[in-house]
């Protein structure tokens, strides 16, 4: 089932509606877990992300 149109952009994963031959076991892994499991990770790794000193070393400065 496709979730979204990528006809827009290039999508690393998927060619269509199937996973490419190199996600192929990423995405079964990722399909073994519930939505609810996968919006508590998501919410764990936002908590973990935002609770650390850690900045991206890119700025949006003008040089």
């Amino acid at each position: 089932m496709k979730l979204y149109d990528s006809g827009s952009f290039f999508d690393e994963m998927l060619d269509g509606d199937q996973p490419k031959p190199h996600y192929r076991s990423f995405h079964r892994k990722l399909s073994a877990f519930s939505q609810e499991q996968l919006e508590e990770k998501y919410q764990q790794a936002q908590s973990s992300f935002l609770s650390t000193d850690y900045y991206p070393a890119c700025t949006m400065e003008d040089d």
